[in-house]
């Protein structure tokens, strides 16, 4: 329950932030530009992923692999929040740790970098994307 919590939240916050930069552009532009529904130029690039919610992602994840629980972690149990880049073949190009317990990290990491995406496509064109992933952990019994 406390990771779905967690992806709920990224995802709101991502998305009231697209929204006060979109409002804050709209305030600033003569209404002769493009239309405001278009990607931003080079949105969907290498260097500039699309934002994409974790739940439109999850339901392209193609490949996923199980972290394996670390034997040193005694007892540990969270959440990992990482940051991905989904290249526009689906794979796993940048990966990065937000928050969770230190012990969990690696393998969180490491069994994210496996998984595959079905392509995220825009206009029929596949394009880079960043998303956020959760990863739970909880003990073996």
């Amino acid at each position: 329950m406390r990771a779905a919590i967690r992806i709920v939240v990224l995802t709101l916050a991502a998305t009231l932030g697209a929204c006060t930069a979109h409002a804050q552009s709209d305030s600033a532009s003569d209404s002769s530009g493009p239309p405001s529904n278009l990607p931003a130029a080079g949105a969907g690039t290498k260097d500039h992923p699309m934002r994409v919610s974790s739940g439109v992602m999850a339901a392209l994840l193609q490949h996923r692999v199980e972290p394996t629980y670390p034997p040193n972690a005694n007892g540990i149990s969270g959440a990992i929040s990482l940051v991905a880049v989904i290249d526009p073949d689906g794979n796993v190009s940048q990966l990065t740790a937000l928050s969770g317990p230190d012990l969990l990290r690696e393998p969180a990491l490491a069994a994210v970098r496996q998984w595959t995406y079905k392509p995220y496509q825009l206009n029929g064109k596949a394009r880079y994307v960043q998303t956020i992933v959760i990863v739970s952990f909880t003990p073996p019994k």
